[in-house]
């Protein structure tokens, strides 16, 4: 192992050849050599090696790439030594600062290169870390405090004036170095106290100029900031800490200072701790902006540098207390969680050594924080933009899970209870002025975009802000208040708001449903995390709130609001609402519908709440959630099927169709006495249109007094309007029954309906049991939905007289299903078929519109019963369907383009040719009536007709071809001048064809199909 002595031997050529040739190359041999010895041999080397550098140090004439260099290698020695000799201190320090700094320019940063600053700080950052205990005592003391400040002076200028990142933390970190906030306080105390009786000097300047670099631009990167705030912070406690309140911290008095130091002397009394604290507050409240900054590091670092102010300058900084605690309160719910996490685990470190029940001094500033928080709320969230709405949001959610159990306290008092609510109420103001919520209608039940929506409610849009994360603070502030308040006083006050005027009554419906769920404890915030609720608050019985609020809800004037401006508003808005007979205008309209939406959302809320204890409640709610669910509008519609989900959930059962199922005796119940009353209750037929689309087949034992006794006596006693309302119901029930039995009836009676039965009704299969009989007694029961259907049609045969244009369409469309439903009973549905007919017949002698959903029936009824309706088609219906096409095809001639694309006769001509050839097919066309059919068909194979006409005609002669090829095939050769026909024998004749001029403009299509029946 090296001794001192030959160590020297190694440094002493070296340090010779580095003194008479100054370079970079011998810069850094000395350095790397010195790097490898020994600690010990180095310190008592240390003002040997350093003297050629400190000699060539004094030489101004040098290039900034050698100063560099030399500031580089003084660096790296320092940091292996230690510095016992202060004058050797002294003449470093001031050398340093001579190269970067000029005296007589007022002490600012000269130009020098990014390199020659870095290194030069970093020279001082290890100057002053390796200075032994004795050196800093006489670096603190008043004759170095001039060079002192004019080196704090030149960081603070390097920090806030450079771009380069690097420099500007170095810089940052060498201030924080020399107030000696690296060393251990405990072991040398004394060092301490004389830094801090120093930098008190400097204290104002350090704070305000980090302050400007913590609240300048983000783009300055996360490590400045971090920096900053950590030099800020031990700055300030080794000046302000509450150690200092207990050591005699006055030091010496003006008289006893040398008068040559024009220097100012702080001694930090109490009236000094007050005044810097009550300066201070400003800078603090100026550097909690950072609550907000976009990176996570820095909010982190915010929690430290307030964690430690609190817990180290509680006493020295009581002004700035309610500014740091509100910083913790805000990143209490930062969306990161390493920062919330850490500023939870501070403020339960500050609660249990500040909040005492015997200490109230604190308590009470809080208190007092909180309501005048609450009575400025009402002004920041009017005029901030949607980040301060935040930060005031985050803030109260953070003051009501500090205090706890104690916020029913707080509410006691009326104004600040007033405030508050009256902030949230005018924060939760949803937008009405969207028209698309009007224009949104209901979809059916079965729709892909309503099963894959049924997990999650409709999203709202509210008018003072469009930032999420504040509608997520906003309900989490409202549910610590159910969690921690007073249910019933919080119930009360937003009821009353409810009834008390329009304008709060959907925020306040909105609001009441988030405290409900708060005080279940459904998703609150970190919840019990400081103290858990009382007692009273647990025990609170919410059953009879719940029930307060559900009658509340589904109260009439409340929950039967008008949805739009059809007859059946108006009579609503006459029987529920006389005194408001003005025009419904849309944000009115849109006003009401999410008032029905935040309805549905609060029962349901109930329903969670209370869980299997509110199956007793379905009796009142059951029935108006259904009727809303069967509205026309698309947002109500959609969200009382939301409701119907989650309330089957939360009470336990097993689906929709089971909750129906479990209470339909009180359904059932309700549906024949409001029927029996319909001119009062126009919305009530569909609850049962909705029953029937949610349950399945067993339901109809449970409704089906009610659906026949409907049908049989209401359509004599109802005015036409109502009658077509519940024609409605009737369509839309006829409509549910075939898309539920038909697949079912498929297969129960598969085996027990042939072909040859269906086609022959009379003739019946008798050997199964029994079943069919030819005796009219032996006859089994009709299953029940036939008689439905039935009852169904039977209006029908009268309906399609209707002079009212959208009865006669449900009339068809109620037809096209109801024949489906009766395919497997021939028996019932041929006799219907025959009493439909002479009615039906008269449909295709009406508007193109009837004509179209007409041609639509026929071909359902052909699908069931074709032969027995083939040869009335044929007379009744075939030639006014062949006449509109002959005379069309005129009309449409050359029309490829232009507005007659879009008029009914067109429509009906593309539905005609779509589906005339499927018809044929279903009817079994002769030889003689495909040929009448082709005739008809040919001139829509011209290419002068629309290009969607002609695709459809070719659709047809495909279906032709599959009934009768060979006629198919004569025609087209009849009518085609570029197939030469050659006879298959000399001794026949070659056989002419006609042709005309005309043909040409039918080749291309002609030849297309005579290319597939030669295939």
């Amino acid at each position: 192992m090296l001794d001192v002595q030959d160590t020297f031997n190694l440094m002493r050529p070296l340090c010779v050849q580095l003194t008479k040739e100054f370079t970079k190359d011998n810069m850094v041999k000395v350095t790397e050599t010195f790097h490898s010895l020994p600690e010990m041999c180095c310190r008592e080397l240390t003002e040997y090696v350093l003297f050629p550098f400190r000699l060539h140090l004094r030489c101004l004439e040098r290039t900034d790439g050698l100063v560099a260099q030399l500031f580089e290698s003084l660096s790296i020695i320092l940091k292996k030594t230690a510095v016992d000799s202060y004058s050797l201190f002294n003449d470093i320090f001031m050398q340093v600062f001579v190269k970067i700094s000029s005296p007589k320019e007022d002490n600012k940063v000269l130009e020098v290169s990014e390199e020659v600053k870095v290194s030069a700080v970093k020279c001082v950052h290890s100057l002053v870390s390796s200075c032994s205990p004795s050196v800093l005592q006489q670096m603190y003391s008043h004759s170095f405090r001039v060079f002192l400040g004019h080196a704090v002076y030149v960081l603070l200028q390097l920090a806030q004036e450079e771009k380069f990142r690097h420099l500007q933390v170095i810089a940052i970190e060498t201030i924080s170095i020399l107030a000696s906030c690296h060393v251990d306080k405990k072991k040398v105390a004394e060092v301490t106290e004389k830094a801090g009786a120093t930098f008190a000097a400097f204290l104002p300047g350090i704070c305000l100029s980090l302050s400007r670099i913590l609240t300048g631009d983000q783009k300055q990167g996360h490590t400045v900031f971090v920096c900053a705030l950590r030099t800020w912070t031990d700055i300030v406690v080794l000046v302000m800490g509450d150690h200092n309140q207990t050591a005699d911290v006055e030091g010496a008095s003006i008289e006893q200072i040398d008068k040559s130091y024009n220097i100012p002397v702080v001694c930090r009394t109490q009236e000094w701790f007050k005044d810097t604290s009550q300066k201070l507050v400003i800078l603090v409240r100026r550097v909690s902006q950072l609550v907000s900054h976009e990176h996570w590091k820095v909010r982190f670092a915010v929690v430290d540098w307030a964690a430690k102010l609190l817990m180290e300058c509680k006493e020295s900084l009581k002004e700035c207390l309610s500014p740091l605690v509100e910083v913790l309160l805000m990143l209490a719910n930062d969306d990161f969680e390493e920062v919330s996490n850490r500023s939870i685990q501070v403020l339960k470190n500050f609660q249990a050594c500040y909040l005492t029940p015997g200490d109230q001094s604190m308590l009470d500033l809080l208190e007092e924080d909180f309501h005048l928080l609450t009575t400025k709320l009402p002004r920041i969230l009017r005029t901030s933009d949607d980040a301060g709405k935040l930060q005031t949001l985050k803030l109260l959610c953070g003051y009501l899970l500090l205090f706890g159990p104690s916020v029913c306290h707080l509410l006691q008092s009326l104004p600040h209870l007033e405030r508050l609510m009256i902030s949230l109420l005018q924060l939760a103001e949803l937008d009405c002025s969207d028209v698309r919520m009007l224009e949104e209608t209901a979809l059916p039940i079965e729709s892909n975009r309503i099963e894959t929506a049924l997990s999650r409610w409709p999203k709202k849009h509210f008018k003072h802000f469009v930032d999420t994360q504040i509608e997520d603070c906003l309900v989490q502030i409202c549910r610590l208040l159910g969690y921690y308040g007073d249910p019933s006083l919080l119930i009360d006050y937003l009821l009353d708001k409810l009834h008390e005027s329009s304008v709060y009554c959907k925020q306040a419906i909105l609001i009441l449903n988030q405290i409900i769920l708060g005080w279940k404890g459904i998703e609150v915030f970190k919840k019990d995390i400081f103290c858990e609720r009382s007692a009273d608050q647990k025990e609170a019985d919410m059953g009879d709130l719940v029930r307060c609020i559900v009658e509340e809800y589904i109260s009439e004037t409340i929950w039967e609001v008008p949805l739009s401006n059809s007859q059946e508003t108006a009579v609503s808005l006459i029987l529920h609402h006389p005194s408001e007979r003005a025009a419904l205008t849309v944000e009115r309209l849109n006003s009401n519908i999410l008032q029905c939406c935040l309805l549905l959302e609060g029962v349901t809320a109930c329903s969670e709440v209370l869980g299997q204890n509110f199956r007793p409640f379905l009796i009142t709610v059951l029935c108006p959630v259904i009727e809303k669910a069967g509205s026309n509008c698309g947002l109500v519609s959609h969200t009382a099927h939301v409701a119907l989900k989650f309330m089957s959930l939360h009470c336990q059962y097993n689906s929709v169709a089971d909750i129906i199922s479990q209470n339909a005796d009180y359904l059932v119940n309700i549906l024949s006495l409001k029927l029996r009353h319909f001119t009062e209750n126009p919305g009530i037929p569909v609850v049962l249109k909705v029953v029937l689309q949610q349950c399945d087949s067993s339901i109809l034992l449970l409704v089906q007094d009610t659906v026949l006794e409907d049908i049989s006596s209401r359509s004599q006693v109802l005015p036409p309007s109502q009658r077509l309302k519940k024609f409605l119901l009737d369509y839309l029930h006829n409509k549910r029954l075939a898309e539920t039995f038909s697949d079912e009836d498929d297969e129960k009676e598969e085996s027990l309906v042939t072909d040859e039965n269906i086609k022959n009704p009379v003739v019946r299969n008798t050997e199964k049991d029994g079943y069919f009989n030819d005796d009219d007694e032996n006859k089994p029961e009709k299953p029940l939905h036939v008689r439905m259907v039935l009852d169904i049609l039977e209006r029908c045969v009268h309906l399609q007289s209707s002079n009212n244009i959208w009865v006669r369409l449900l009339v068809l469309d109620t037809i096209s299903v109801g024949v489906i439903v009766l395919k497997h009973h021939q028996d019932d549905l041929l006799p219907m078929v025959h009493q439909l007919w002479k009615p039906f017949v008269q449909q295709f002698s009406n508007e193109v519109t009837v004509m179209i959903k007409a041609f639509e029936t026929l071909s359902a009824m052909a699908s069931v019963c074709g032969d027995f309706i083939r040869q009335r088609t044929l007379q009744d219906v075939w030639p006014k369907l062949m006449r509109f096409l002959e005379n069309q095809a005129k009309t449409s001639y050359g029309k490829n383009s232009g507005s007659y694309h879009f008029t009914g006769n067109y429509k009906f001509q593309l539905k005609l040719l779509s589906g005339i050839g499927l018809l044929a097919q279903k009817f079994g066309f002769q030889e003689n009536e495909v040929g009448l059919l082709t005739g008809v068909l040919h001139p829509y194979l011209s290419f002068s007709q629309p290009l969607a006409l002609q695709q459809a005609a070719l659709g047809a002669f495909d279906n032709l071809i599959q009934v009768d090829p060979d006629v198919v095939w004569l025609y087209l050769i009849s009518v085609s001048n570029s197939v030469n026909l050659q006879p298959p024998h000399p001794s026949l004749c070659p056989l002419q064809l006609r042709s005309t001029a005309e043909e040409a403009e039918h080749t291309n299509n002609v030849q297309y199909l005579l290319q597939k029946l030669c295939c």
